[in-house]
């Protein structure tokens, strides 16, 4: 039961916890309107606490009033959907990035480590004589063929990568510049900046230790086969969720 206009306040401030200037107002303009009916009670011969129960049981409950600013500002559908648009647009950037950055780091390793350290065949494998002519090797030598199908891998693992890293700094750079346009406003405006920021950092950055917590234990126990491949992808994943942290710490520590 809540019967005192700060206890009251308290409540509403938690409801009202990453709703933006919006929020704020509606925090403010219950604050003024609470303590201004005290005030009246209390000049009308009212005891404070009898006051304050009455101003409080008059203005609705803190949950009430939160609801009715979360329906006053919810968004048309169109709206909303721009918004989950931009994020996915921002979103997809930054993975890109990181994506580009696991191929600079498989290059990294191949040369100061060697090609088997992020990609390697199964000692089982067979190579046929098509398969090695595919890869260059004609006189079907087994260990050549071996050699050309990680080399080939690790092209894959390196160049493609770099390639979709081009792409989303070019799939970046538009959303910068179509975000000063104002017809494009509603397909560029992000949803709430905490939300956004958070999302960015616990969703990269979880996956990234996760991978990279994965490639450190195989490393420790002596694995030195494709671990670079698990490790780079962990790197890269922290990398994004860095990106995005300072600012979600700054919207949580401000809560």
């Amino acid at each position: 039961m809540i019967d005192t206009v700060e206890t009251y306040l308290d409540r509403l401030f938690d409801l009202l916890s990453g709703t933006g200037a919006r929020g704020r107002r509606v925090l403010i303009e219950a604050q003024a309107h609470l303590e201004d009916a005290v005030e009246h009670a209390i000049a009308a011969g009212q005891s404070r606490e009898q006051a304050e129960r009455c101003a409080i049981a008059r203005f609705g409950s803190p949950e009430e009033i939160a609801r009715a600013h979360a329906n006053a500002g919810s968004l048309p559908f169109t709206a909303a959907l721009g918004r989950v648009f931009a994020a996915g647009w921002l979103m997809s950037g930054v993975a890109g990035l990181a994506i580009g950055l696991m191929g600079v780091l498989d290059a990294i390793f191949v040369r100061t480590i060697g090609p088997n350290f992020v990609t390697d065949d199964p000692a089982d494998v067979l190579y046929t004589a098509e398969r090695c002519r595919e890869l260059g090797v004609v006189n079907g030598d087994t260990a050549a063929c071996r050699a050309a199908s990680i080399a080939h891998h690790v092209d894959e693992l390196v160049t493609r990568p770099l390639a979709v890293g081009a792409f989303a700094l070019i799939l970046l750079a538009l959303f910068a510049i179509a975000r000063r346009v104002p017809a494009l406003r509603g397909v560029t405006r992000l949803p709430n900046a905490a939300m956004v920021s958070t999302a960015g950092a616990v969703g990269f950055g979880g996956v990234g230790l996760v991978l990279l917590a994965y490639g450190a234990v195989a490393f420790a126990f002596g694995e030195r086969v494709e671990v670079g491949a698990h490790l780079a992808e962990g790197l890269a994943g922290v990398a994004a969720g860095l990106m995005f942290l300072p600012n979600a710490w700054r919207h949580v520590s401000a809560e």
